[in-house]
């Protein structure tokens, strides 16, 4: 077998990356998508050569109009496969927190988000998916800690 069939028959994960964004009350950012019943941080698919740092950078431009520094990275989560799905890996970075008139200034840019908002954690139980409930939770505490955390998912 040379090289590049080599390369072609290993597996391939998909690979996603969202932001972590607060308010000075500690809420996190939540967007309301219309294709799914849950909300979801700001943050999507990496494409085809992109890292995930940049992808979540992109999707905070594309989706809200923001374009922060994404800082450290909170989360890694290996995600198992769910046919047709192939397993995958999520990242969730730091994108720090917005004042009043940062929040005031987030435009939905696509025309898939319906709303967006900032709600405490005990207001996102039911609006996001229990695996995006882990994350959130495993991201704050990541950084308050200062450090990553690596979840299973």
């Amino acid at each position: 077998m040379d090289q590049a069939a080599f390369y072609a028959s290993l597996p391939t994960k998909r690979v996603a990356a969202g932001v972590l964004i607060t308010d000075d009350l500690d809420r996190v950012l939540l967007l309301q998508p219309s294709f799914k019943p849950t909300w979801e941080i700001p943050g999507g698919v990496a494409q085809e050569g992109e890292s995930p740092r940049a992808a979540a950078r992109r999707e905070l431009r594309e989706e809200l109009g923001l374009d922060r520094e994404i800082t450290s990275l909170l989360v890694v989560d290996w995600v198992r496969a769910e046919p047709p799905r192939t397993d995958g890996l999520s990242f969730v970075y730091d994108g720090g927190r917005l004042d009043d008139a940062e929040a005031r200034a987030i435009l939905l840019g696509r025309p898939e988000l319906n709303a967006y908002g900032f709600v405490d954690l005990e207001g996102a139980v039911g609006l996001v998916s229990e695996r995006l409930e882990r994350r959130i939770v495993a991201a704050l505490h990541a950084r308050r800690a200062g450090r990553s955390v690596e979840l299973e998912d």
